[in-house]
């Protein structure tokens, strides 16, 4: 991630450090932030059922897991369709014809590529507890942020965070907001750190709807 620039707001609505939702309790996640803003103009919340076997779990010394999401198992079975479609038209381009659905080896080699592709595609999870985040391996302390960071790629919105302990996650923004919940804690603990110093992109000000934290952070800066 690259240094942060200085990124200032003016005239926007002034916010004093009472006015931001307090932090969930570690342990019980009370009281529940506010519901965040979300990129999608659909707003729908998306809400894994609970399974112990596929929750990530909290990092160590962290408090229990809250909020937790698994993208749905078609995404692996689109990548085993994809895998097997490819290589079906590879069979028939090749020999200008469907004489290799007739061999058996053919069509085994076909279901490995297929099996192969259902692998490839994991099912990607993320989980948060009242003051972290984790996104498969990575995990950050959502109140201890340094740097809150959007940027664009063609599908859409990466969101990118740094804390103290130089911990990152670098994850899509529409994963993290598909359970609403889980994006309200999280959120949460993105405008309590940029209030308190976090620098910020200007994409990441636009897109997360933080203009009135970014104020308050330049005002205490000023007043140093």
């Amino acid at each position: 991630m690259a240094p942060a620039q200085p990124f200032t707001i003016k005239n926007e609505k002034r916010v004093s450090p009472t006015d931001l939702p307090p932090k969930p309790d570690r342990n019980t996640g009370d009281p529940r932030p506010p519901r965040a803003p979300v990129e999608s103009s659909e707003g729908r919340s998306h809400k894994s059922a609970w399974d112990a076997r596929r929750v990530p779990p909290s990092p160590e010394g962290e408090g229990p897991v809250l909020e937790w999401y698994a993208e749905p198992h078609k995404h692996q079975i689109y990548g085993a369709l994809l895998g097997g479609g490819l290589m079906a038209g590879f069979y028939s381009l090749a020999s200008w014809s469907l004489n290799w659905t007739s061999k058996w080896y053919m069509w085994a080699f076909l279901v490995a590529i297929a099996g192969f592709g259902y692998l490839a595609v994991k099912s990607h999870r993320v989980s948060a507890g009242a003051d972290w985040f984790r996104d498969q391996d990575q995990f950050v302390k959502t109140y201890e942020l340094t740097w809150v960071e959007v940027s664009g790629y063609a599908g859409g919105w990466n969101l990118g965070l740094r804390d103290t302990q130089d911990n990152k996650i670098d994850t899509t923004l529409s994963r993290v907001q598909t359970n609403n919940e889980l994006w309200d804690l999280v959120y949460n603990g993105i405008r309590h750190s940029v209030a308190n110093g976090a620098q910020t992109t200007p994409d990441a000000v636009k897109r997360l709807k933080l203009w009135d934290v970014v104020r308050l952070r330049d005002e205490r800066a000023a007043d140093q």
